[in-house]
């Protein structure tokens, strides 16, 4: 049981380092995640895209396709996640 203030201080000070650590080996599994996901999205974009009677949907859905392209290819993040989406499909 931590009985003062300084105490556990001391504990979280000694805590620190240790997540530092961790979170640093973990990034690039963090990263990878995230570009899954991303293809994952943008796979199922794929999908529904290709399906003509998504036009006749609520704007709110073409609202968010959209939004999944600006996320995409608007920014240089989103171009290079493209580029990696890219070669991710030519590699299929």
């Amino acid at each position: 049981m931590v009985k003062s203030a300084d105490e556990l201080y001391e504990l979280f000070s000694q805590e620190v380092p240790r997540l530092q650590e961790l979170y640093a080996r973990c990034a690039k599994v963090y990263k990878w995640v995230l570009e899954r996901t991303l293809i994952e999205k943008m796979i199922e974009f794929e999908k529904k895209a290709s399906d003509s009677r998504r036009l006749y949907s609520e704007k709110i859905l073409l609202a968010q396709d959209r939004k999944l392209i600006n996320a995409c290819v608007g920014t240089k993040k989103g171009k290079k996640n493209f580029q990696v989406l890219l070669v991710f499909f030519l590699q299929r």
